[in-house]
């Protein structure tokens, strides 16, 4: 259910206004504030990547329609999340080769430029874990998808057969509608030929009694 997920929209919306504010006020900084204000500013990303794949791992769980909806905003997460870190990666790169160049000694602009080239592997090790984890998904849904198709075909043939037994229950019912008709009639006719019967004996009681009256 969606109550399961552990990783909040709202954490993640906290976390990308705050990188958001930082990378707004990095312009106005110079020195060793803007320094630590962007190691600061990585390791925020670094949670909100951390974060997008808990919430990936998490909504791989629910149900396929609650999958669809959360898709649209895991899409728009990451498309965020690429753009606080280009623009991140340009301020770091923008302090190696330029505004920090007078404020940074060589060894810390070599810690830099190496900081900077781990985070790219960093996002290209990130890149392959979402790439794998989407094929899992896509495996799922696959199974998913088949067992619903399975299901489907299941119901047709539990369809098909009731239809059949509705078909036979309805020549059944005509049978007995028929045989019950014809049994009426029969009926009908055994109690008129009673009646005459019954009639004819009376008549023929009544004339012997007047038979009988006009001999005396």
């Amino acid at each position: 259910m969606v109550d399961d997920i552990k990783v909040t929209e709202d954490e993640l919306e906290s976390l990308f206004k705050e990188v958001d504010q930082i990378l707004k006020d990095l312009p106005n900084l110079t020195g060793r504030d803007k320094t630590d204000r962007i190691d600061y500013c990585r390791t925020r990303t670094d949670r909100i990547k951390r974060a997008m794949t808990e919430f990936r791992t998490e909504v791989r769980y629910l149900s396929y329609d609650e999958q669809k909806a959360y898709k649209v905003k895991i899409d728009a997460y990451e498309t965020r999340y690429k753009e606080q870190v280009n623009s991140l990666q340009f301020a770091e790169k923008n302090e190696v080769t330029g505004g920090g160049v007078g404020t940074m000694s060589g060894d810390q602009m070599l810690s830099r430029a190496e900081a900077i080239q781990g985070q790219d592997l960093g996002m290209l090790e990130g890149m392959v874990r979402v790439t794998e984890q989407t094929k899992d998904i896509g495996a799922d849904t696959i199974d998913k998808l088949y067992g619903q198709n399975e299901q489907l075909r299941s119901a047709r043939k539990d369809v098909a057969q009731i239809n059949s037994d509705l078909d036979i229950a309805k020549k059944t019912l005509r049978q007995i509608a028929n045989r019950y008709a014809t049994d009426r009639l029969i009926l009908v006719f055994v109690v008129l030929v009673g009646v005459a019967i019954l009639v004819a004996i009376i008549f023929a009681s009544i004339k012997k009694k007047f038979g009988s009256d006009a001999e005396e």
